[in-house]
């Protein structure tokens, strides 16, 4: 599988393939996010891309399989390591000022954002949601923890992916959607089922500050259940209101994913980030959406799907 080089202008610098002893690569993992960055990280032996990357290093896309990247570091030592993130990350190039009380769809918010503060970015089609919230913030915000905190209030993700034929970065939203795809080992397209629990951010009550018309901001306290001694779980909440802290304070939960290796499947062909599918596992069937995608190519190609409860 070539990997492709384009300098910012979308202009193309280099096609390396892989495994090839005088310009390849050896080993390349990537992964992409819902509603977060993903990453990559490629390894060479030939020093074919050193003038490659010495010469463009801080204005390089790099394109593998359905993956869109862009460098963000490297390592050239008896081998050359290139590391970067999915283009997602392109959001951590600028910071978002306070925002005013709005009410509307997280869609809707999401666009303005990006065409306020992001001249780089081209808005995609509207994929359609409808929920109202109201959101505010009360402090500048870096523009992909703006956007995570954004459109978890809806269950929403978003992607960027570059247009190389119309020379454009586009912005879009991701809706979750129900498909026929079921991974089981039965149906012969999964196996190393794992379970992953995690409850590092899981809270039970917090303090939030409340705006005040007149005076200054006051403290108050919500909770979701009542816990004491070493079983309370308090945390701060950047909400202003009570509504968008019960919100946030409903976000402060333990996760319980599954991962799993896929085969005779493929992201990008038969599912993709958001879709929920059913997973057999133990003579049980759940709905679960997909979350992340790993994929790992040395010898040959792994694909590894992060499943969270929908």
């Amino acid at each position: 599988m070539d990997i492709r080089f384009y300098d910012f202008e979308f202009n193309l610098l280099a096609i390396l393939p892989q495994n090839s002893k005088k310009v390849g690569y050896t080993s390349l993992n990537y992964s992409i996010d819902y509603n977060d960055i993903g990453s990559f990280e490629i390894e060479f032996v030939s020093d074919k891309i050193k003038n490659i990357v010495e010469k463009n290093r801080d204005n390089i896309f790099i394109v593998v399989d359905k993956f869109q990247g862009y460098l963000t570091g490297y390592i050239f030592n008896k081998t050359y390591r290139l590391y970067g993130k999915h283009l997602n990350g392109l959001l951590h190039k600028n910071v978002i000022p306070v925002a005013e009380k709005q009410t509307s769809d997280v869609e809707t918010i999401a666009r303005d954002v990006i065409s306020s503060n992001y001249s780089f970015l081209t808005l995609g089609e509207k994929v359609g949601f409808e929920n109202k919230i109201e959101f505010e913030t009360d402090k500048y915000i870096i523009g992909e923890a703006f956007m995570e905190e954004l459109l978890k209030r809806d269950d929403a993700g978003y992607n960027i992916r570059a247009d190389f034929v119309n020379k454009k970065l586009v912005f879009e939203l991701i809706k979750p959607q129900e498909i026929r795809l079921m991974l089981s080992e039965g149906n012969l397209n999964a196996y190393n089922f794992e379970t992953v629990y995690d409850n590092k951010t899981q809270a039970f009550g917090g303090w939030y500050s409340e705006k005040q018309e007149e005076g200054d901001n006051v403290w108050k306290y919500i909770k979701l259940e009542d816990k004491t001694g070493i079983y309370i779980e308090n945390v701060v909440l950047s909400a202003n209101n009570e509504t968008d802290a019960m919100a946030e304070l409903k976000e402060k939960k333990c996760t319980f994913d599954i991962t799993a290796k896929t085969r005779k499947i493929k992201w990008g062909e038969d599912y993709k980030l958001g879709d929920i599918i059913r997973v057999q596992r133990d003579g049980e069937t759940v709905k679960k959406i997909v979350t992340s995608i790993n994929v790992s190519i040395e010898a040959e190609r792994t694909e590894t799907p992060t499943l969270t409860e929908v």
